[in-house]
C-alpha cells in the first residue's frame, strides 16, 4: 500500500495544474518533518515504483541531505548510508542512477573531515578496479561525481586516482566508463597538479573518447568531455606539448564539419582560443597557424541565413570566448581576436595578409564581409603594426564598404571602422576628408527614411561615428562640426523610437568630445535637447529609462568639453543630480550621476564643497555594497523540486533560520555579479578619483574613508574595478600632494607619505602578482602620475627607490605574474604580441620619470643596471614596436640625466647611431632625438665626437622623407649648438637648419630649435646676421600659427623686437619677402 508521501510523488506527475498545486502544497508540509529523509529513502530503495518517482525522490532527498545532514541523529545516518550505496548497485535506469550518485557524493562532502565515508571509498576503489564493465562504468561515474562535488574527500588519494583514470580512459569497454573517466580527470586536474608520466600519452585517447561520441550523437558529453583540455592547456606541465599538432588538427576538423552540431564546433574553437591565449609561441613554431587560420577564413567567409548575419561581429571587450548564445562563426572570428592579442604581429600577418587580401578584393559580397570581419578583429591585438604598415590599404576597403550594395557588407566595414577608430588613435584621424564624408552620407541615407527602427546594422553605423569622431585630433573635426551637430540633432528630434533618440544623444557625447571648446555655438540647441530627458520621476523607485541615463552621459561630457562655458549651468546640474540619486537605487544611475558629479568638479573645483556631503556617503554606500551578487548552487539544476522548499512567508522563523544554516552546506558552484553593479563601483572610483583631483582641500574631509573603500577593491574579483580603484588611489595621492603644496599650514606631509606607502606597496604587490595585463598596466600608470606629480617626495624614504627600480627590472625582464611564459615556449624567440609588449612599455615610462624624482646623480647607478635591457630591445631581430620602445625609452631617460651621464656617453653613442639608419621612421626618429639629447646632456665627454655626429644627422637628413625625423634632426642640431658652440661649424650647419624650419609635425622640438635661435642671435654670431631675412622669415611663419607655447613665443617676440632695433632695413627688407598676412604680424609683433 502506498504511503501519504508516495501519493503526493505521484500527483505531482499528473498533467491537471490544480492537483499539482494541491500536491507541492502537501510536499512543502510533509518536508519539514524530520523523518522525511528515512521516508525518501524507502522511496528510493524500492524498485516496485517507477523511475520518475524514485528520480524525484532522490532530487529531494538531496536537498534533505544538503540543508539538514549535520542535525540528522547519527542512527538515521547509519541507516541511509546503505541505502544510497545499495540503490547505487541496483538502480538501472541511467538517469536516476546520476541522481544517486550526486546524491553520495553530496553525503561525502558533509562528513567531517578526519571520519570520510570509508564504505564509499572501498566500494569506488572496488568498483573502478573491477574486471565487470558494469561495475567499472559504475565506479567511475561515481567518481567523476565526487571529484567534482567532494573533491577535498579525494584528495588524498589523488595519485591513486590519477592512475585509475589514465588507464581507464584508454582500457575500459564501454564508452560511457571513458567518458566519466575524462569527466573526472578534468575534474582532478582543476583541483590537483596531476603527474606528467602518468598523463603523458591520454590525449590522444582522450581525442579518441570524443570522437566515439560524436560518432554516437553525444554531442553534450563530447563537450564536457572537452573540457579536460582546457584543464591540461592551463596547467604547467606540459601534458599538451607532445600532443599540440595531433589536438589542434582534431579541434579544427570538428570546427570546419558544418554537419556536427554548433556545440561541437564551438568548443573545438574554444579550445584552439585557449591554446591561442596560453601557447601562442607553440602555436608558431609546430606551424600551425595555416590550419587554423584555413578553417577560420573558410567559415567566416562563407555565406550564411540572412536571420543569422545581423549580430555576428560583438561590440563589447569581453576577452573570454563564451558559447552560450554564440555562433561557431562568432567563435572563429573570437579566435582570431585572440591570436592578434597573443602572437607577434609579424608572425601572424606573414600567413594572414593574401587570404584576407585575396577576401577583402573579391567579387562575392560574403567574403568581402568576412575580410571585413577578420580585420576588424586584427585590431586591437595588432594596432602598431597595422598603423605602421596597413592602414592606408585597410581604411581603403573599409571606406569603399560603406558605399557596398550588400547590407552585410556594410555593416562588417561600419563595425571595422568602429575597431580602427577606438585601436588606432591618433594616426586615423589623418584620414577625416575620406572617412567622415562617406559616413555622413551614410547617415544621411538613414535620416531620411522616416520609419526606421533599431537593429544591429544601425548600431554598427553610431558605434563607427561615435569612435570615429572621437578619434579627432585638434581642429581635423571643425570643418565637419556643423554637418555633424545638425544631423544628429535632427535625427534626434524627428524619430520616436527612444532607443534611437539615445543613439543620437551618444553621438553627441562624442562630438563633444573632438570638438571641445569648439562646441560652444551648439550649445543652447544641445542643452535643451539633453532637458527633455533629465526630468526628475515622479513615482520613487522607479527605474531609469535608458534615454535618461544617456542624456546625464552625455551631459557630463559636454561640461569637460566646455569647461569654464559650463559654469552657469553646473550648479543645477549638481541640484538635479542629487534629486536624481534620491529616487532609487539603480545602480545605473548612480554610475551615470557620480559621472556627472565627476564632469562638473572640473568646472566647480572647490565650489563643488556644499554637495559633497550628500554625495560622498551615497559613493561609499555604492563601494561596499553586495548587490547583485548571485551565489550558484550545485542544485540550482533541479529548481522545479528544490522550489518546494522555498516556503511562502507564512511558515514562520524557524524555516528562516534552518535556511540560513543550510547555506553552508549547499554546493556552491560559483558566484555571479551583475554588470551593472560591477560597472557601478567600476565607475565610482572613477569618479571619486576625478573629484578629488579637482575638488583638492575640500576632499580631504572624505580622504580617510574614501581611501579605505577604494583599498578594498584593488583585490576584487573583477578586473575592471581593480583597474579603477587602483587609478583612483593614484588620484587621491596627486589630490594630496597638491594640496599639501598649495597648504603648508596644515601640516599634511605625515599623512601623505602614510598614503603613499599603502599605494606604492599596493601598487608594487599589483604589478607582480595579478594575473591580468590591464590590471597591471593600469598599476603602472597609476605609479606613473604619483612620480609626475610628487616626483622627489615619493623616493625620499630611504630603500624607496630601490624598490621601484627593482619593480620595473622585474617587468622588463617579463618576470611579472602576467608575462608569465609557458615552459616549452621559454626558448622561443624573443618576438613578443604587441598586447604582451604593452606591460614593459608602461614600466619603460616610469623610468625616466624616476630619474626625474631622484636626480642624475642618485638614478645612475639604477639607469646602468636597465640600461642593457633597453639596449637589448634595439636589436635589428626585435619587432618595430620594442626598437622604437628601447630608443624612445632611453632617450628619454637621457634627457632626464643630464650631466651625470657622461662616464657611460661613449656607451651610448653607438646603439644611438645605428638606430638613425633603421627602417622604420619611428625608430629613426627616436634614435635622432636621443643622439641631440644625449650630445646635450655629456657635451664635454662627446665634443671630440660632434663632427661625425653631425656628418651622420646631415646623411640622414639628405636621404629622410619622414617630416618627424627631420623636426627631431633640426632639434638634435639646436642641441649639439646649445651645449657647444665652439664644436659646432655654423657656417655650414646653420643654413641648414633654417632650411628645414619652421617644423611640420614634431612641434615639441619648437622650444629647443627657437632657444638655439635666440642663443645665437643674442651672441651676436655672424652667421646669425647673415641670415637674418631668412631667420625673421621663420619667425613671422610660426607667430602667425598657434604652433608656440607661451614661453617659446616670447623667446621669439623678444627677438623679433631686438632685431627691429638693431637691424631696421634687414627687417624691412625681411618683412617685404613675406605674405601680407606673415608680413603685417611681424611688423605687429615687432611694435
Amino acid at each position: 500500500m502506498e504511503t501519504p508521501l508516495e501519493v503526493t510523488l505521484s500527483r505531482l506527475l499528473e498533467a491537471d495544474t490544480s492537483i499539482i498545486q494541491e500536491a507541492t502544497a502537501e510536499l512543502r508540509i510533509a518536508c519539514k518533518d524530520r523523518g522525511i529523509i528515512p521516508a525518501l529513502c524507502s522511496i528510493l530503495s524500492s524498485s516496485s515504483h517507477a523511475q520518475v518517482i524514485r528520480q524525484l525522490a532522490c532530487v529531494l532527498l538531496r536537498r534533505c541531505v544538503s540543508r539538514r545532514w549535520r542535525k540528522t541523529p547519527a542512527e538515521v545516518q547509519q541507516r541511509v548510508k546503505p541505502i544510497i550505496l545499495e540503490s547505487l548497485q541496483r538502480e538501472t535506469e541511467i538517469v536516476t542512477r546520476n541522481a544517486v550518485a550526486n546524491l553520495a557524493a553530496d553525503v561525502a562532502r558533509l562528513h567531517p573531515a578526519d571520519r570520510p565515508w570509508l564504505e564509499l571509498l572501498s566500494l569506488v576503489r572496488r568498483w573502478t578496479e573491477s574486471e565487470s564493465d558494469a561495475e567499472q562504468e559504475l565506479g567511475l561515474l561515481l567518481l567523476s561525481v565526487l571529484l567534482q562535488h567532494a573533491p577535498s574527500t579525494m584528495a588524498p588519494h589523488a595519485f591513486d586516482i590519477l592512475r585509475i583514470l589514465a588507464a581507464a580512459i584508454g582500457s575500459a569497454q564501454h564508452l560511457a566508463a571513458r567518458y566519466y573517466a575524462t569527466v573526472a580527470l578534468s575534474a582532478l586536474a582543476a583541483v590537483a597538479e596531476p603527474e606528467l608520466n602518468v598523463l603523458r600519452d591520454t590525449v590522444p585517447k582522450i581525442i579518441h573518447v570524443v570522437r566515439q561520441l560524436i560518432i554516437q550523437d553525444e554531442a553534450t558529453r563530447a563537450c564536457r568531455a572537452m573540457e579536460v583540455f582546457d584543464e591540461f592547456i592551463d596547467l604547467e606541465i606540459s601534458i599538451i606539448a607532445p600532443h599540440l599538432r595531433e589536438l589542434t588538427a582534431f579541434c579544427m576538423e570538428l570546427a570546419g564539419t558544418s554537419s556536427l552540431e554548433d556545440s561541437v564546433r564551438m568548443k573545438a574553437f574554444s579550445v584552439v582560443g585557449c591554446l591561442a591565449r596560453m601557447k601562442s609561441k607553440a602555436l608558431v613554431k609546430h606551424q600551425l597557424l595555416d590550419p587554423i587560420l584555413n578553417v577560420i577564413f573558410v567559415l567566416v567567409t562563407s555565406p550564411c541565413a540572412e536571420g543569422d548575419c545581423d549580430d555576428d561581429e560583438d561590440e563589447d571587450d569581453d576577452d573570454e570566448i563564451d558559447t552560450e548564445g554564440s555562433t561557431p562563426r562568432q567563435l572563429a572570428i573570437k579566435v582570431m581576436e585572440d591570436l592578434a592579442m597573443n602572437l607577434p604581429p609579424e608572425k601572424l600577418f606573414g600567413h594572414v595578409m593574401s587570404p584576407l587580401s585575396a577576401a577583402l578584393d573579391s567579387d562575392d559580397p560574403w567574403r568581402r564581409r568576412g575580410g571585413l570581419a577578420l580585420v576588424a578583429a586584427l585590431a586591437e591585438g595588432c594596432a602598431g603594426h597595422i598603423r605602421l604598415n596597413f592602414l592606408p590599404q585597410f581604411l581603403k576597403s573599409i571606406c569603399t564598404s560603406l558605399c557596398d550594395e550588400n547590407h552585410f557588407v556594410q555593416a562588417s566595414g561600419l563595425y571595422a571602422l568602429g575597431q580602427f577608430s577606438q585601436h588606432l588613435r591618433p594616426d586615423i584621424s589623418r584620414y577625416a576628408e575620406d572617412v567622415l564624408p562617406r559616413l555622413l552620407g551614410l547617415l544621411a541615407r538613414i535620416g531620411a527614411n522616416a520609419e526606421l527602427q533599431p537593429s544591429p546594422w544601425l548600431n554598427k553605423a553610431y558605434y563607427a561615428l561615435d569612435n570615429f569622431v572621437e578619434s579627432l585630433e585638434g581642429d581635423r573635426v571643425l570643418p565637419f562640426l556643423p554637418a555633424l551637430v545638425e544631423h544628429i540633432l535632427g535625427i534626434h528630434d524627428h524619430t520616436r523610437v527612444a532607443e534611437i533618440k539615445e543613439l543620437s544623444l551618444s553621438a553627441l557625447g562624442s562630438i563633444a568630445v573632438a570638438a571641445g571648446n569648439n562646441l560652444q555655438p551648439y550649445f543652447p540647441r544641445i542643452i535643451e535637447c539633453l532637458q527633455l530627458h533629465l526630468c526628475v520621476p515622479t513615482r520613487p523607485d522607479s527605474t531609469p529609462a535608458q534615454l535618461q541615463l544617456q542624456a546625464l552621459d552625455t551631459l557630463g561630457v559636454v561640461a569637460t568639453a566646455l569647461g569654464d562655458a559650463f559654469a552657469p549651468h553646473a550648479a543645477g546640474c549638481c541640484q538635479l543630480a542629487l534629486r536624481l540619486l534620491q529616487c532609487g537605487d539603480d545602480p545605473d544611475l548612480h554610475r551615470c550621476t557620480y559621472g556627472l558629479f565627476a564632469s562638473v568638479s572640473g568646472v566647480m573645483g572647490q565650489e563643488l564643497a556644499p554637495y559633497l556631503p550628500n554625495l560622498i556617503p551615497l559613493m561609499m554606500l555604492s563601494l561596499r555594497s553586495n548587490e547583485g551578487i548571485v551565489t550558484h548552487f550545485e542544485s540550482d539544476d533541479e529548481t522545479e523540486a528544490f522550489a518546494l522548499f522555498e516556503d511562502s512567508s507564512d511558515d514562520g522563523e524557524e524555516q528562516q533560520d534552518e535556511d540560513l544554516e543550510s547555506e553552508d552546506e549547499d554546493v556552491i558552484t560559483g558566484y555571479s555579479v551583475s554588470n551593472a553593479y560591477l560597472e557601478e563601483k567600476e565607475d565610482t572610483c572613477n569618479a571619486l578619483g576625478e573629484i578629488a583631483s579637482k575638488t583638492g582641500s575640500a576632499f580631504l574631509p572624505y580622504l580617510e574613508g574614501s581611501f579605505e573603500e577604494v583599498q578594498k577593491l584593488t583585490e576584487h574579483p573583477h578586473s575592471d574595478v581593480r583597474k579603477a580603484s587602483l587609478l583612483a588611489l593614484a588620484q587621491f595621492v596627486c589630490s594630496l600632494h597638491k594640496t599639501c603644496s598649495q597648504h603648508i599650514e596644515l601640516a599634511l606631509n605625515n599623512i601623505l607619505e602614510r598614503c603613499l606607502m599603502a599605494v606604492l606597496g599596493t601598487i608594487n604587490r599589483t604589478v607582480q602578482t595579478d594575473t591580468d595585463r590591464n590590471v597591471v598596466m593600469a598599476a603602472l600608470e597609476g605609479l606613473n602620475s604619483i612620480l609626475t606629480e610628487c616626483q622627489a617626495v615619493v623616493v625620499a624614504p630611504p630603500g624607496r627607490l630601490q624598490e621601484l627600480a627593482r619593480l620595473v627590472q622585474l617587468v622588463l625582464d617579463g618576470e611579472v605574474t602576467c608575462q608569465s611564459v609557458p615552459l616549452e615556449d621559454a626558448d622561443e624567440d624573443e618576438e613578443k604580441a604587441e598586447y604582451e609588449a604593452m606591460v614593459a612599455e608602461y614600466a619603460g615610462d616610469t623610468i625616466p620619470l624616476l630619474a626625474k624624482a631622484a636626480g642624475g646623480t642618485a638614478f645612475l647607478p639604477h639607469f646602468t643596471a636597465l640600461t642593457p635591457r633597453l639596449l637589448s630591445r634595439m636589436s635589428p631581430r626585435c619587432t618595430i614596436a620594442e626598437r622604437s620602445f628601447g630608443v624612445g625609452v632611453l632617450a628619454e631617460t637621457v634627457k632626464v640625466l643630464g650631466a651625470p651621464l657622461g662616464p657611460l656617453a661613449q656607451h651610448l653613442l653607438a646603439p644611438f647611431s645605428t638606430c638613425t639608419r633603421d627602417p622604420d621612421p619611428e625608430v629613426r626618429q627616436n634614435a635622432v632625438f636621443g643622439l641631440g639629447v644625449l650630445a646635450e646632456a655629456a657635451a664635454e665627454e662627446l665634443s671630440p665626437h660632434y663632427a661625425p655626429i653631425l656628418g651622420l644627422l646631415s646623411t640622414v637628413l639628405s636621404e629622410e622623407k619622414h617630416q618627424k625625423v627631420i623636426d627631431n634632426i633640426c632639434g638634435a642640431v639646436a642641441r649639439m649648438i646649445l651645449s657647444r658652440t665652439s664644436s659646432v661649424p655654423l657656417e655650414q650647419v646653420f643654413p641648414v637648419l633654417l632650411r628645414n624650419l619652421p617644423l611640420k609635425e614634431d612641434l615639441e622640438e619648437n622650444a629647443t630649435v627657437f632657444r638655439c635661435i635666440a642663443h645665437l642671435y643674442q651672441g651676436q654670431h655672424p652667421q646669425v646676421l647673415q641670415h637674418l631675412g631668412e631667420m625673421l622669415a621663420v619667425l613671422g611663419h610660426v607667430l602667425a600659427t598657434n604652433q608656440l607655447e607661451e614661453a617659446v613665443k616670447d623667446v621669439v617676440l623678444s627677438v623679433v623686437r631686438d632685431a627691429v632695433q638693431r637691424y631696421p632695413a634687414d627687417f624691412q627688407r625681411a618683412l617685404a619677402s613675406l605674405p601680407p598676412e606673415t608680413s603685417n604680424l611681424l611688423s605687429l609683433a615687432a611694435s
